[in-house]
């Protein structure tokens, strides 16, 4: 409402007020006061107003008398009293408004400083987490820097293979990678990584993967790779399937064993040098005995060649040399036809002159040990179908073991009886006795305790062979720190048995 409409209602009003004498329109006066207010006219104007309306008012109805001033004023004081009632009013909710805004202020403010507070912590968080992940990834570039050291330097290799038809990943195997210069990034499939198998060893590869494909773990495995110069590798494999789902995941290890097996060749190749030499020595000694005995014998005939009366002693003597020649003959006969795995001629013999000839035999080599033998024969002889020459080098070489079973002064006793239908030698010795798993290994090829005195390990296996072709068997019984017994079981002549 503009200031005209607002005076012309202030006249109107003072007309009923002051000619007709009606009080009760006087908080109408008020409201008007109220409304200059809202309309933003100020204490100055309402008297304006005023001023205008009793020179109006006073014009039209009393042109020559003069309003009574107590009245009017009455009228102003009651239109400044409501502009004045609405000023407060304005002026409290101006305050409560203040008040309220204050207090969001103050209230955002706090949550401001809060939110800055959880920023700057947030923030010092953040750069914790940022300077550990780089220190974390340091140590990761470092570890995985040192995992390609160790891979190359132990030729290890790892796949992984989300099977059936997933995605297949190799790493590692750098020395099939460089020999072949095949990349292993390339690799996706399973049949990639097969076509790097050496055929021969292909199908048991495969037969590994389709295990993995039904969700079974293969065994360990040891395959070639690449054709012309192949790499050695084991695997091992460890699968995990997915719950309530077909498919899962498996993990291969591969071991580069090219070095191991060139070492185990070496090792091979040595010691059947040391095994040929030692069997060489062995062979010098079964055939330098008769020799000996021959060069003795023809030394005699030559002597007594020229005397009449010793005609039957150079007889004698050159039968000794046949004899010796023989059993030269026997002893390379046996031993081609045991290198060559052929049946040697059998015979009936007397085992304890087996055992009394095979402790002969080695006889220089107690004198050497400064060892002693005792043997405690059975009263009866023993008769076995046997070769007689294999027997005797089966004896010999037990016979040695256990001469060596101390480096000096071992105690040896050979005992023979039959049990049944069965001749049983016993060796036994005073040593220090063989563990379970010494035991266990002692008849295999190349195995033995004392490498350091070069031992070969071919002797026991040699013997337990011969009585094996014999229908024999060999047993051995040890207690660690008092000695070591075994027992060779040979079956008699049917005409013994009993």
């Amino acid at each position: 409402m503009n200031q005209e409409d607002l005076q012309a209602r202030y006249e109107n009003l003072m007309k009923v007020v002051l000619l007709e004498g009606q009080t009760e329109f006087l908080p109408a006066v008020r409201q008007l006061g109220r409304e200059l207010f809202a309309a933003k006219l100020t204490p100055a104007d309402a008297v304006q107003m005023h001023t205008r309306a009793i020179r109006r008012v006073g014009e039209r109805l009393w042109p020559h008398v003069a309003l009574p001033r107590p009245a009017d004023l009455g009228l102003l004081l009651e239109l400044l009293v409501g502009w004045g009632e609405e000023a407060q009013t304005a002026t409290a909710q101006l305050r409560s408004t203040l008040e309220f805004r204050e207090n969001t202020l103050r209230m955002m403010q706090g949550v401001a400083e809060d939110r800055l507070a959880q920023l700057i912590l947030g923030n010092q968080l953040l750069d914790r987490e940022i300077r550990e992940r780089r220190r974390v990834e340091k140590r990761l570039r470092r570890a995985r820097l040192w995992l390609s050291r160790v891979q190359r330097t132990a030729g290890l290799g790892f796949w992984i293979w989300h099977f059936p038809a997933g995605k297949f990943r190799i790493w590692g195997l750098f020395s099939f990678t460089r020999t072949f210069g095949v990349n292993a990034k390339t690799v996706t499939r399973p049949e990639e990584f097969l076509s790097w198998v050496h055929k021969e060893d292909r199908p048991k590869v495969e037969a590994a993967f389709a295990q993995i494909r039904t969700g079974e773990t293969p065994e360990e495995l040891e395959f070639r790779l690449g054709e012309a110069q192949p790499i050695y590798v084991k695997q091992e494999v460890v699968v995990r399937r997915k719950k309530h789902q077909a498919g899962g995941v498996a993990f291969g290890v591969l071991v580069d064993l090219t070095r191991i097996k060139e070492a185990e060749s070496a090792v091979r190749r040595a010691q059947r040098i040391a095994a040929i030499g030692s069997f060489a020595a062995g062979i010098a000694h079964e055939i330098n005995n008769p020799l000996g005995s021959a060069l003795l014998a023809a030394e005699t005939a030559l002597a007594l060649l020229k005397d009449p009366q010793q005609l039957l002693t150079v007889e004698q003597c050159l039968r000794n040399i046949l004899e010796a020649i023989e059993r030269c003959g026997r002893v390379v006969h046996g031993l081609l036809a045991f290198a060559r795995q052929q049946p040697a001629e059998r015979e009936i013999c007397d085992l304890n002159a087996i055992i009394t000839r095979a402790s002969e035999i080695v006889h220089g080599f107690l004198e050497q040990r400064q060892a002693t033998l005792r043997t405690e024969l059975c009263a009866q002889p023993l008769e076995v179908l046997a070769s007689a020459l294999e027997l005797e080098l089966a004896l010999v070489n037990l016979l040695r073991n256990a001469i060596e079973s101390r480096p000096q002064g071992a105690e040896v006793v050979v005992r023979t009886t039959s049990r049944g239908s069965w001749a049983v030698v016993q060796i036994e010795d005073n040593g220090p006795g063989l563990t379970p798993e010494q035991r266990e290994h002692m008849f295999d090829p190349f195995y033995t305790t004392r490498t350091r005195e070069g031992g070969t390990g071919l002797g026991a296996t040699v013997a337990y062979a011969i009585v094996e072709q014999h229908g024999g068997r060999i047993e051995v019984q040890s207690w660690v720190g008092i000695g070591t017994r075994v027992e060779i079981w040979l079956p008699l002549r049917p005409a013994q048995e009993g």
